[in-house]
């Protein structure tokens, strides 16, 4: 971990990246949560999954303006249904459809702009560690080159950088990025159906292990 705080200590000052990168990936995994969300409406009201109107009035008036999420969802429902009631369910699936294609594309734009981030940190990062090896390498002894072969030193400034670079970008993904797309992702399963998600979280590790046993039979045959 000591190795990795120094590596990472080149790319400072952090303000100028990490805050940036950290809000950018925060709005792509909210947006990308948006696009599932947004499918719940679509069938609901699209599919005729709903009973009748007086259950979207009752979902409508069941939410205050103090219960956040369930507010905002019963206000788009009733949007929908009026949408729906006024241009047609051909219409709505058009309206609804579009409703998620921004939301799809502002996913990807931010999660675009993130990775662009990161490789401003990763050229800089790069530039500053080769910059550090090339005056390090500068200062040694002739006799140092002597006894040493000139593909491998060009190999440790060129291919062991360049590890450092695949590794280094891999690493903040993982150290931020994915746990926060899981966190989130939990909270919104469990918000949405807490049965339904602790089905899930019991029934995927008895599948995965399923799986992996038929996959093993199948690779000794």
């Amino acid at each position: 971990m000591s190795t990795y705080g120094r590596i990472i200590s080149f790319a400072k000052p952090y303000h100028r990246y990490f805050p940036q990168y950290v809000i950018l990936s925060f709005l792509a995994i909210v947006f990308s949560l948006a696009n599932i969300a947004l499918l719940e409406p679509l069938f609901t009201i699209i599919f005729d999954t709903q009973s009748s109107e007086e259950e979207l009035a009752r979902l409508t008036e069941s939410a205050g303006p103090n219960s956040s999420l369930n507010y905002y969802k019963a206000l788009f429902y009733q949007k929908i249904f009026e949408f729906t009631h006024k241009y047609g369910r051909q219409s709505t699936l058009l309206y609804v459809s579009v409703i998620i294609a921004i939301s799809t594309l502002l996913s990807n734009l931010f999660a675009y702009l993130s990775n662009v981030v990161v490789e401003y940190i990763r050229a800089d990062l790069i530039k500053k560690i080769r910059n550090k090896v090339f005056l390090n390498i500068s200062k040694l002894h002739l006799g140092f080159f002597t006894g040493e072969r000139k593909g491998d030193i060009m190999s440790r400034i060129t291919n062991d950088i360049q590890e450092i670079d695949v590794t280094l970008v891999g690493s903040i993904k993982v150290f931020f990025r994915e746990p926060a797309t899981i966190i989130i992702y939990l909270v919104f399963m469990f918000y949405t159906s807490i049965k339904l998600t602790l089905f899930t979280l019991v029934f995927f590790p008895i599948m995965a292990f399923i799986i992996s046993e038929v996959v093993k039979r199948l690779k000794k045959r």
